[in-house]
Formats: structure tokens, C-alpha cells, sequence
């Protein structure tokens, strides 16, 4: 990354990177991999905001971090996108574009492969946590279940409460959980969530759903926030939230 003025190191070298040109015009220009060089125009007015022109001034001010994110999708190897939502299309600049659309993620993807990042990607697609689990396993293990260029989802689930209880248990305990008041003559309609996404049924070996009580082996699948909510009325009446995180495995002494 650098910050350069008008005739310098490139601008003769090659048609893609033309020498700058003062005020506005030409911002910044980046080199593709290997090199993956950026070059700011020093005589631009950069801010650190959302580029506007200012009449008091009289010069565009440009914004840097938009400018900054642009280029560095060519460093990286991104050429300019068709799509008029990404942050790699050619009027980004001018539009303001600042967020990474899905072309720009399936475009890096396509460059530095999508691969999981799981060693157990296998066994947990064998138990179908392709489907039942998709949200954690698009994160984990995208290439075992063939999620690498499925759209972004968004998550409409409610968040989860924010007295969160904070449990660290070690690997392998079973950790259980009861949802309600257990001396209600009437058992509640309770619905169970993982990181803000449903659970619908148990998984052998790993979660025990089972009305108000839910079952866990403590491991890295299973890390997370789980939330149950208590339904009345079509309403959520109530929520906990119990956040299980893995206690740090001691070094043996070997």
C-alpha cells in the first residue's frame, strides 16, 4: 500500500495503470497477484467516511476505506464484476457501494476454494447435519456438503436474551438443560435454538431434545448459545439463554 503522485513507479509500464492525474479522475489503481501492490493518488482529498463534495473546499473528498476495499478485491485477484451491487463493479466508487455482495464472496471463492475447516466435516454429514444443521455446517464444512456458492442466509431467528448464563464444562460431560418451571400442572409449548437457529430434532450422539429438557455431549459441535423460549398464546412468554463454551484441555506431563 502506498501513496504515490502523479508520473511514479507503474504508469508507464502498463496500460491498465495510468499515471495519475491530479484532483478526481484517476484515484487508485492495484496490481494483480503476485505483486498485489496498491497505489493511492496523494493529491486526492481522502476522509475516512462517505466520499461528498465540499463547497468550501471545492474538491471531492473521497472515501478511503470504500476506495481501500475496492482495490484490494484486484490485489487479492477480483477483476471488476457485472453485478451493480458488488464492491467490485467498475461504478462502485462513484455509487458508494461499501458492502461485499455475493458476487464478490462467490468470486474469492472461486479463486481460494471453499474448504472445510473441519477434520469431522465426514461423519457429521453422515448423521445428516448437511440439512439439520446447515447454518454451522455452511461455516464448518462447505465443500462436504456442497454449500460454496449457496447464497448468504439471513438469520430472522430473535436474538437471544441478554442475561445469558455462562457455563464452561470439559470435554465430553453431558450437559443438561430444563426449560420452564417444572411444577406447572400444564407442560408450556417450548421451542429450542442454537446460535439463534432452531433445533427440530435430536441428534444421536450429540443433543437429546425431549419436550422442556434438552441433552448435550459437551464438544466443539455443540459450543455455542442455547435459548429456550416458552410459547403461550402464540406469544414468547419467556427465554433463558445459557451460553457452553469447553474448559482448556491441561497439558499432560509427559
Amino acid at each position: 500500500l502506498g501513496f504515490f503522485s502523479l508520473n511514479h513507479s507503474d504508469c508507464w509500464s502498463s496500460f491498465f495503470h495510468p499515471c495519475f492525474d491530479g484532483l478526481n479522475g484517476e484515484l487508485a489503481h492495484a496490481f494483480l497477484p503476485p505483486r498485489g501492490e496498491i497505489h493511492f493518488d496523494n493529491q486526492e482529498f481522502w476522509i475516512l467516511g462517505k466520499s461528498r463534495f465540499s463547497w468550501r473546499q471545492g474538491v471531492w473528498l473521497n472515501d478511503l476505506v470504500q476506495v481501500a476495499a475496492h482495490e484490494i478485491g484486484h490485489a487479492l485477484g477480483l477483476w471488476h464484476s457485472r453485478d451493480p451491487q458488488a464492491l467490485m463493479h467498475p461504478n462502485a466508487t462513484s455509487t458508494g457501494q461499501r458492502n461485499v455482495a455475493q458476487d464478490d464472496v462467490w468470486g474469492i471463492r472461486r479463486l481460494y476454494g471453499c474448504l472445510d475447516k473441519k477434520r469431522v466435516c465426514e461423519p457429521w454429514a453422515r448423521l445428516g447435519f448437511c440439512e439439520r444443521r446447515k447454518t454451522f455446517m455452511k461455516k464448518n464444512c462447505p465443500q462436504r456438503c456442497d454449500l460454496c456458492y449457496e447464497p448468504v442466509e439471513e438469520v430472522s431467528t430473535p436474538a437471544p436474551p441478554a442475561n445469558v448464563k455462562i457455563k464452561m464444562v470439559p470435554r465430553g460431560k453431558v450437559v443438561g438443560f430444563r426449560c420452564g418451571n417444572k411444577n406447572l400442572r400444564t407442560p408450556p409449548k417450548v421451542s429450542w435454538y442454537k446460535d439463534n437457529e432452531q433445533i427440530l430434532s435430536s441428534v444421536p450422539g450429540y443433543i437429546v431434545m425431549k419436550d422442556r429438557d434438552l441433552r448435550i455431549v459437551a464438544n466443539e459441535f455443540n459450543e455455542g448459545v442455547y435459548t429456550c423460549r416458552i410459547h403461550r398464546r402464540g406469544e414468547v412468554v419467556s427465554a433463558n439463554s445459557w451460553l457452553i463454551r469447553l474448559k482448556p484441555e491441561q497439558p499432560s506431563n509427559s
